[in-house]
């Protein structure tokens, strides 16, 4: 049976913990918001809540996407990192922004581990970082410094680790 939600292997399956985990493509499905946590109570309702922000987090609706940053962030899980780190290479500035604004609140000892384990994972996400910047945003007078790019905050908060 499938839902329309489709596993791409880029850069190939990323390791937590010692084990393989094939992040999806963008898919059509929207959670509802009390599974994104926004009126969700309790440790169960916590986890169910950061298991949909994973799913999320790969919407092909920019706004779910969003919406997934806050709850990914905060959860403390090693397996979230790998959402994180592909919602820094997302070129929706304002889901950029959030993530951007959510770093400090990610646990720094599980991203240091998954940055460790899957360098291809962050070549990949550098890759389209630049990528989008130098498309969209090079030229414009808006935002020619990069230190200006959420992206590359994000980044330089990756690699500096």
């Amino acid at each position: 049976m499938s839902y329309g939600i489709h596993v791409d292997n880029r850069p190939g399956p990323v390791l937590i913990a010692g084990e393989k985990l094939l992040l999806p493509k963008r898919h059509g499905f929207i959670p509802r918001r009390r599974f994104l946590g926004l009126s969700a109570r309790g440790a169960r309702a916590e986890t169910r809540s950061t298991i949909c922000a994973a799913i999320a987090s790969h919407s092909t609706n920019g706004f779910v996407r969003q919406a997934s940053v806050g709850p990914l962030a905060k959860s403390g899980a090693l397996w979230t990192i790998p959402y994180i780190v592909d919602l820094a290479s997302d070129y929706v500035i304002e889901i950029l922004a959030e993530l951007d604004a959510s770093m400090h609140l990610v646990d720094r000892d599980n991203l240091r581990r998954y940055v460790a384990d899957n360098p291809a994972h962050l070549a990949l996400t550098e890759a389209r970082i630049r990528s989008y910047w130098n498309e969209y945003y090079r030229t414009t007078s808006r935002e020619r410094a990069l230190d200006s790019y959420p992206e590359f905050r994000i980044l330089r908060a990756l690699s500096d680790l």
